[in-house]
């Protein structure tokens, strides 16, 4: 049995390895590194890594049905509120976005902002915020305009501002947590 050490240094290599396979076009032999990597590894959030790397893989290839198969495996397979859970729902909200299933993607971005709110972690939510109310705008209903308000309250705090939030512009407010999330990173980050 590999130790964690070991199995997280075989994933970069492997997220080396796919994104190099990518950018050649070679999916078939991307797919099959995956598939030998996921059959030996015992690591749920490595697998789960592993599973979003697939996940892109299907998207690029056009295979919508399978990239959204691998992300929600790759959801199951992540630690219930952690930041790579978060992660993976704004991903997942972001590809139902861009198919035009709008309630699918709400639904999503609600769930990670579920997620920020249950954390064992410590994270800003303020992403899932900005995108929920990029896309539903002042049309955004009243529980989830209180869970944004939890959220955003949360941020607020993690980051470190020092006014208090006054949840009367949420678009306005996550991009200021955003911003400040940016900062904390400092420069040579691209801001992701």
């Amino acid at each position: 049995m590999r130790n964690h050490e070991d199995e997280e240094d075989r994933l970069v290599s492997l997220q080396r390895n796919v994104i190099a396979l990518k950018r050649k076009k070679e999916f078939d032999t991307a797919h099959q590194v995956l598939d030998a990597f996921l059959r030996e590894s015992s690591d749920a959030e490595l697998r789960s890594e592993a599973l979003a790397l697939r996940a892109e893989c299907y998207e690029e290839q056009g295979n919508r049905a399978a990239a959204e198969a691998a992300l929600l495996e790759a959801i199951e397979a992540s630690t219930p509120g952690s930041y790579a859970r978060f992660t993976l729902e704004i991903t997942l909200g972001g590809f139902h976005e861009k198919q035009g299933a709008l309630g699918d993607a709400v639904s999503w971005y609600r769930r990670a902002m579920q997620t920020t709110v249950s954390a064992s972690e410590r994270f800003s939510g303020s992403g899932a915020v900005k995108l929920l109310v990029a896309l539903v705008g002042d049309s955004i209903e009243a529980n989830d305009r209180a869970l944004a308000d939890d959220v955003l309250g949360r941020s607020w705090a993690y980051l470190g501002v020092q006014s208090r939030p006054t949840f009367s512009g949420l678009a306005e407010e996550a991009a200021a947590l955003a911003r400040r999330e940016r900062d904390l990173r400092g420069p040579t980050s691209s801001g992701h």
